[in-house]
């Protein structure tokens, strides 16, 4: 059953909540959600608990960030410690529209009677659980030759598809998603927010759930940047970790955000 979950009730709306309440997010953010002739496109990756404001950086040999148009073009990144972002420029030709996409690579994290830990839970005491952490991004920059673009699965493990193009529409209306694991549909909870709803951690402007066919939506309350974030784990118990955590966000401009 779908719900709105406002930060007053956001503890109520999920046990979920409670296992996301320390994870930080790992955004691609494009300077603006729409194309501009003549102009290269700012990209910042954020790690943040306050959508969307970073508050650490992402270690750069751990992240990759790349356009997705006719082909795949890499970015190079660099460390702007000042921000606390990784930070680079994408080729923007302002007709065509496209998939900016990022991934961070697996990192293990182990949480112990001490506190978390960077590390392999083979060799520490006191461990309580431990997972291996996996993050995808993506960002739809949306043009005046759109081409169905939103629509590329891009093949990340957890990704989120819109069935329409997300920067068409207007507050009061829903974004149809679909998300798929491996390939594959999945039944998951469904959060969604923008940027400047809240600068309370964690917080979202809307919750919901996909069915067996891995089929939501969204409920579109503003204009603004937009972001909608999924979580998927699987057991995979070994002795460096006990489950495989993996995170995928999609961002989209609404209104304003793709004028010009």
């Amino acid at each position: 059953m779908k719900k709105i979950c406002f930060a007053a009730t956001m503890v109520a709306c999920s046990a979920f909540f409670l296992q996301t309440v320390y994870a930080h997010e790992f955004i691609v953010k494009p300077e603006r959600m729409s194309t501009q002739v003549g102009h290269k496109m700012g990209v910042k990756v954020l790690s943040a608990h306050v959508f969307m404001k970073s508050e650490e950086v992402e270690p750069i040999d751990q992240v990759e960030v790349y356009k997705v148009a006719s082909e795949r073009q890499d970015l190079q990144l660099q460390v702007n410690e000042q921000e606390k972002i990784l930070e680079g420029e994408v080729n923007d030709d302002g007709e065509n529209s496209y998939l900016l996409c990022g991934h961070r690579k697996p990192m293990i994290w182990t949480k112990t009677t001490e506190g978390w830990k960077q590390e392999s839970k083979k060799n520490l005491s006191g461990v309580i659980s431990s997972g291996i952490y996996e993050k995808f991004s993506k960002a739809y920059v949306d043009g005046i030759q759109n081409e169905e673009k939103y629509k590329i699965s891009v093949g990340h493990r957890l990704e989120i598809i819109p069935v329409e193009n997300p920067s068409k529409l207007t507050p009061g209306e829903e974004l149809q998603v679909k998300v798929i694991f491996d390939g594959k549909p999945i039944a998951t909870e469904l959060y969604a927010t923008f940027d400047g709803f809240s600068t309370t951690p964690s917080t979202y402007a809307y919750f919901s759930a996909t069915n067996a066919k891995g089929e939501g939506s969204v409920k579109i309350t503003s204009n603004g940047t937009w972001m909608v974030r999924v979580q998927h784990e699987v057991e995979e118990p070994n002795e460096n970790y006990d489950k495989h955590v993996l995170r995928a966000v999609f961002l989209f401009g609404v209104g304003s955000v793709n004028a010009g």
